[in-house]
């Protein structure tokens, strides 16, 4: 912790020395508001470092504890083919580094809001339960997430995000600042160049949308989503498919991808 009170003083004693005689009263008041200046926006960089290292470790934490949270595990599984195996360094642009996930989720959560989101994960729950291995507790997450139960569950998740994406561009941006926001610190140095960005924002939609697009192609596929959902669900998800390759071809032609 710095002691702000003899910084201020070896600043008072250094403009002295420099002027080799006393500072007027202008002079000290001035040197005071400078000062003080300095310190609030070091305090406010501070703050800002500080908040940002306890968001990191609490959404590290609750991942570590993520067979809790059934529906967040489901999410993540339908794009964990885009992760390293093992310790491999993540590819920049062609793979995902599992410290998205925190980010991720979190905004998950923020456009479901709590009632929905508590809703989900209560029948992710019951399908993992049903599931789970008596003997063991183990849970077969692939065989779940390929359950039908499962996929409609991450599909009602999909759906209902859809409507947040009319404007692609900001919630991309939006999407990108708030996984680098909570992305914990790399503990492999070969992955510390990693980041979030446009291709891997890109990467990631065309993963967890991909099921979803497929089906909205099939004609057996669009009758059965028309049974679920209303025609507005389906309209704002069409657009997010047109909103979602607009936006790719429009980084792509200024080389920002």
């Amino acid at each position: 912790m710095h002691d702000y009170s003899e910084m201020l003083l070896a600043h008072l004693i250094s403009l002295t020395t420099e002027k080799g005689a006393s500072l007027s009263s202008d002079e000290l008041r001035a040197a005071s508001a400078a000062f003080q200046e300095f310190q609030e926006v070091f305090l406010d960089q501070s703050i800002d470092d500080v908040w940002r290292s306890c968001v990191q470790s609490v959404e590290a934490a609750r991942w570590r504890n993520v067979r809790k949270f059934h529906l967040d595990r489901l999410l993540v599984q339908s794009f964990s083919n885009l992760f390293p195996h093992n310790d491999e360094p993540t590819v920049q642009g062609r793979q995902l580094s599992r410290r998205t996930i925190p980010g991720f989720l979190a905004g998950v959560q923020q456009m479901l809001g709590d009632d929905l989101h508590v809703q989900l994960d209560q029948r992710a729950e019951k399908l993992v339960e049903s599931a789970t291995d008596p003997l063991t507790g183990l849970v077969p997450w692939e065989s779940v997430c390929e359950n039908p139960a499962g996929a409609l569950i991450v599909q009602d998740v999909l759906v209902f995000a859809s409507r947040f994406f009319s404007d692609m561009a900001k919630r991309r941006n939006w999407m990108i600042d708030i996984v680098d926001s909570h992305m914990p610190p790399s503990q492999n140095a070969q992955e510390k160049t990693w980041n979030f960005g446009d291709s891997d924002f890109h990467l990631l939609m065309n993963a967890i949308y991909e099921p979803l697009r497929n089906q909205m192609t099939d004609e057996d596929g669009r009758l059965s989503l028309a049974l679920r959902y209303s025609r507005a669900d389906l309209d704002t998800v069409n657009i997010l498919f047109s909103g979602l390759d607009q936006d790719f071809q429009r980084l792509k032609s200024t080389g920002a991808i």
